[in-house]
């Protein structure tokens, strides 16, 4: 192949004009790609179906609606996992599909398998709603409006002006508003005159249910036209409903009841920075550009404030993917800029010739271009993780033409012509060149063959690939470009060298001297070396494993929550009140360093409240712990409110609540009965607290709402005659409203036409016991004679996932207590009292997901580890001296992780990515110095001298290369960034340029040893065998018979005797 390659040498045109078509080629791309902030399939492929339900409890809703879903959605092709949250007024359904199923194929198949469904629910669940989640879809901005005041102009402004004109800026998709009052069209019945008259209200109902309606009755013919026949019983204005006939036409709507157009009432009240807000979410078109989007809409909001009629209305940008793609993006390319600068400063220094450092950097552009080329025309995208894997690809790309480089300047330096040593320079170096890159590569090969984590192999993919070509480009400029540059440029000097040309004493070549003397006493007393080297990788693992911890919490932002719970009957005024003093306290900080508060978000009922401390996206893990103990330690209290503190991560749990942080823990409980369930779940919180196993423990929604249910008396019932629909009908309409029917708008748009009594609006528990129920025997009868009821606890929500009811239990650990300890102690307390068949618990959340995803890339390093192996026994044609090479990976591995602790970072997964980038780049080192010791070998020198001859002529290369690729990852360590979607690029970086650093500076030590080792090793199994042989053959069999046919370490029968 090297014969090949230097071929080249000689053709600059051939040369140049593959440069340009690069340059070219990457420019067009560099101008089209699509910017994204993640890559595809990073973000899981959902479909959600939003059900609204009304009169059902969350177990009825469970079961008579969302159990006939599910059992259809899981006969769809490629559907994962199916997942119901069921509360009394609302089903949210997600359905997960493999990466493989296209999720427009897929959200057709679930609208058919819903249809379907809809012939086993109840008659009145018939409002539906669905929506796709994929990369595509991702939210554009997540904001909330700030309106002057709770007045209903307020409502009117941001509905029917605000709201539109945000829907005609270009690229904006649907817009989605939260909090906003509801008209609704009210029947306001007299349950007096309805009880006066004697009227069945089930059957008042069941007419108005049966009105209002557009049907189709034949068709008729007019000559050779045909028409349908539609019978038109649509309500046209509210006097019609007014005036329809009742009891058999005796009376009128109007004699029982009033009917008026009503806003839903607010009885929960936003706030975000102390103004009332609505919250809301703006999705962008399929082919609308991310950064151009959002960058209207903020132009929107700005000539918005000028307008007079919007005074007091204050956006607030909770996210805006727009803003994170060019911040994120743009501290990229200023890391990139000032690695590239540093990168060619170091080149200079070490080659301290103007020219060949220029030609060597040009490499990076080349490269870089090849890469976008390649994404461009594949179909992807340049997004934030790409973007961060050809920054840290800065320093690796000059790497293969430095080592060509300095092979070509030796081979001038002994008087050969510039042509001639470009041609043997790239034959000396070329195969060791090719195969130490194709060991980067092979790192990331075994991702292709890892499906089952969809969102770890986007996110390895995006890194590797984009990786992988930039490096293969690099050795093609290295191979090719390069040397027939180097050619053209000094084709008019002759061989005699000039002065600037000779060898000149300096740093790097003290240091190597140095080296190499020690180097020379270590290998004479090489139980010694080897002892400090054993006790060096000791100390290492120790202080690993005293530093070891995982950031469940990406750093990047993050946010605390309060959540606190009123006792019954406390007025809307109070808990206003508590809010307000929460609120205040908390805003007062955000003057005070010490508390890293950038927004807070207040959302409170009459029941409950949560209060939401949103922190910059600078900080980090440690920032929301501190942040966390210090509400607790600080927050103001009130007396029977129990408050309850909670650090979450900037992207959230996975919906089924708890606490995201170093310390939390997330057990999600299993089984098919949700009174089990909730009772373990309360079993369980009460022994991990008593245990001391957690500090708290908050017990999903199994114990959220208290419930009073009736019992009814089915016998006594029967004896009066009262029905039991006319007696859930009275009951419902008392407490709730019952929707009826729909009212068509002037405008084409529907409104609820709900039917209630004209009460108070929430019934007392004494009233309740009075109401009169109609019955066919003696007219009416008092509800508390007919049921009796008891007060409880229920579900608030029911979480069902795959034909399983879950509970989620969450909380916090205490200090010094680990997860495997917290997880050890928890089966203890399982065994004390084990579940029945068919329940089970698991750990789970955002830690149970990271952990697959860390054990699916853990075993691609390892298969990677693999083929690098297998790459390098083609490379020396042998099965053991890949060992001696190998010897350096843990010192790396084991130096990135130091590294990254010693500058207070956590392990997270991109730790693992940094670690196959380090993997595959550690041993091309080992690769070029091993190599060419076994080819001074087999020029004759001893190996001894060959080792020490071979680090003189290889360590300068060595530290050029290490030192340009950690340079070049320098600003990605020190360059604060401000946004980081999720993840922290900074921790690659980190583990790569340290483990770099230990492994460079160990690699002529562990090499060396190493391959003495191995040589030794493998001559005595020789000797060994040879001896076996010998006495299996005293005739004198020949000597050559015993000398199996296995590849050796580079030795030769000469050099045994050593």
């Amino acid at each position: 192949m090297s014969g090949l390659l230097s071929r080249f040498v000689g053709r600059p045109v051939l040369a140049f004009m593959i440069a340009a078509s690069i340059l070219v080629l990457g420019l067009i791309a560099n101008s089209r790609i699509p910017i994204t902030l993640l890559p595809d399939g990073i973000a899981r492929n959902r479909i959600n179906v939003f059900i609204r339900i009304s009169n059902l409890t969350p177990q009825e809703a469970e079961e008579e609606v969302y159990e006939p879903f599910e059992n259809q959605l899981l006969t769809i092709a490629g559907v994962t996992k199916a997942t119901g949250r069921c509360s009394s007024h609302s089903i949210v359904v997600t359905v997960e599909t493999s990466p493989k199923v296209d999720v427009k194929y897929a959200a057709a198949e679930v609208r058919d398998r819903l249809h379907r469904a809809r012939a086993f629910w109840p008659a009145h669940i018939d409002r539906w709603g669905m929506w796709r989640e994929t990369n595509e879809t991702l939210p554009l901005m997540f904001i909330a409006m700030g309106i002057p005041s709770n007045e209903q102009h307020c409502y009117d402004l941001l509905e029917h002006e605000i709201q539109p004109a945000l829907e005609r800026v270009e690229g904006v998709g649907e817009i989605t508003m939260w909090g906003m009052i509801i008209d609704s069209i009210r029947i306001l019945f007299d349950r007096d005159r309805i009880q006066q008259f004697g009227l069945n209200f089930r059957e008042i109902l069941q007419e108005l249910q049966k009105d209002n309606r557009n049907i189709p009755i034949g068709e008729v013919r007019e000559g050779e036209r045909e028409f349908v026949v539609r019978a038109e019983l649509r309500y046209p204005d509210l006097e019609a409903i007014r005036s329809l006939p009742v009891a058999g036409g005796r009376l009128q709507i109007r004699d029982i009841a009033r009917v008026e157009r009503r806003r839903s009432l607010r009885d929960r009240v936003t706030r975000v920075d102390g103004k009332i807000a609505v919250s809301g979410m703006i999705r962008k078109t399929a082919d609308a550009n991310s950064v151009e989007t959002a960058h209207r809409v903020r132009e929107y909001f700005e000539k918005m404030k000028e307008d007079p009629r919007f005074a007091g209305f204050e956006p607030i940008y909770n996210f805006d993917k727009g803003e994170m793609i060019e911040d994120s993006l743009s501290t990229l390319k200023e890391s990139s800029l000032i690695g590239a600068a540093l990168a060619f400063f170091v080149l200079w220094f070490f080659l301290r010739r103007l020219g060949v450092t220029a030609i060597i950097t040009l490499s990076l552009p080349l490269s870089l271009l090849v890469a976008m080329s390649f994404l461009y025309f594949r179909g992807r995208t340049l997004n934030l993780l790409s973007m961060a894997s050809l920054t840290m690809a800065l320093g690796m790309l000059v790497d293969n033409s430095v080592v060509v480089l300095e092979n070509i300047f030796r081979l001038r330096q002994t008087g050969r012509s510039w042509m001639q040593a470009c041609i043997e320079g790239v034959r000396g170096v070329g195969t060791a060149v090719a195969l130490a890159t194709l060991t980067t590569i092979a790192v990331f090969l075994p991702i292709g063959f890892f499906g089952e984590n969809a969102s770890a192999t986007a996110m390895s993919q995006a890194v590797s690939l984009p990786l992988c070509i930039a490096l293969l480009a690099s050795l093609f400029v290295a191979l090719v470009l390069m040397p027939a540059s180097i050619a053209f440029v000094h084709r008019r000097k002759d061989s005699t060298l000039s002065k600037a040309e000779l060898p000149r004493p300096g740093l790097v070549a003290w240091m190597t001297e140095q080296l190499t003397r020690f180097l020379d006493r270590a290998l004479r007393h090489r139980f010694l070396s080897c002892s400090g080297l054993l006790l060096a990788a000791l100390l290492l693992s120790v202080y690993i494993k005293s530093s070891w911890q995982m950031d469940i919490v990406s750093t990047g932002g993050g946010r605390a929550s309060i959540e606190f719970e009123f006792p019954r009957g406390t007025l809307l005024s109070e808990a206003n009140r508590v809010s307000n003093k929460l609120e205040s306290f908390l805003m007062d900080k955000k003057q005070d360093p010490d508390w890293p508060v950038e927004k807070v978000s207040a959302r409170f009922d009459r029941k409950k409240g949560s209060i939401t401390v949103s922190m910059p996206r600078r900080s980090t893990s440690k920032d929301l712990d501190r942040l966390v103990e210090r509400m607790r330690q600080q927050l103001p209290t009130f007396p029977g409110i129990e408050q309850k503190v909670w650090g979450r991560g900037e992207q959230g749990g996975d919906g089924g609540g708890g606490q995201e942080g170093k310390n939390a823990f997330t057990v999600t409980l299993k089984g098919r009965d949700s009174e089990f369930l909730r009772d373990w779940a309360l079993a369980l919180e009460k022994r991990l607290l008593e245990q001391k196993l957690a500090k708290n423990v908050e017990v999903g929604s199994a114990a959220d709402q208290e419930e009073l249910r009736l019992g009814i008396n089915r016998q006594r019932m029967q004896e009066l005659g009262v029905d039991p629909w006319v007696f859930l009908s009275f009951v419902n309409s008392g407490l709730s409203g019952q929707r009826v029917s729909r009212f068509r708008e002037p405008g084409g748009f529907d409104t609820d036409l709900i039917a209630e009594f004209d009460e108070v609006e929430t019934m007392e528990l004494k009233q309740l016991l009075e109401m009169q129920i109609w019955s066919r025997n003696s007219g009416f009868q008092r509800l508390g004679d007919l049921s009796e009821y008891e007060f409880t606890k229920g579900y608030e929500e029911i979480t069902r996932s795959n034909g399983v009811l879950t509970t989620i239990l969450s909380g916090e650990r205490p200090e010094g207590l680990t997860m495997s300890q917290f997880e050890q102690g928890l089966r203890s307390i399982v065994r004390e009292q084990e579940p029945p068949r068919g329940f089970s618990w698991e750990m789970g959340g955002r830690f149970g997901d990271q952990w697959e995803q860390q054990v699916e890339l853990v075993t691609a390093l390892v298969l990677g580890m693999v083929l690098v192996f297998l790459v390098m026994g083609l490379l020396f044609e042998s099965v053991t001296l890949p060992l001696a090479v190998f010897g350096t990976v843990p010192f790396a591995m084991g130096g990135g992780l130091a590294g990254l602790f010693l500058l207070g970072h956590y392990f997270e997964l991109v730790v693992i990515l940094g670690l196959m980038i380090l993997g595959g780049v550690i041993v091309n080192n080992g690769i070029v110095l091993l190599d060419h010791v076994v080819r001074l070998r087999a020029a004759g020198l001893n190996r001894h001298e060959a080792i020490l001859q071979g680090v003189r002529d290889r360590l300068r290369p060595i530290i050029m290369t290490a030192t340009t690729t950690i340079v070049g990852l320098a600003p990605m360590i020190f360059i604060r960034s401000e946004a980081q979607a999720g993840f922290d690029y900074k921790n690659m970086a980190i583990v790569v340029a340290s483990g770099l650093m230990l492994g460079t500076f160990l690699t002529p030590f562990v090499v060396s040893l190493g391959y003495t080792l191995v040589d030794d090793g493998w001559l005595w199994v020789r000797r060994v065998l040879w001896q076996a042989s010998r006495s299996a053959r005293p005739s004198g069999a020949d000597k050559k018979a015993a000398l199996i046919a296995v590849p050796i370490v580079g030795s030769n029968p000469a050099s045994d005797a050593e």
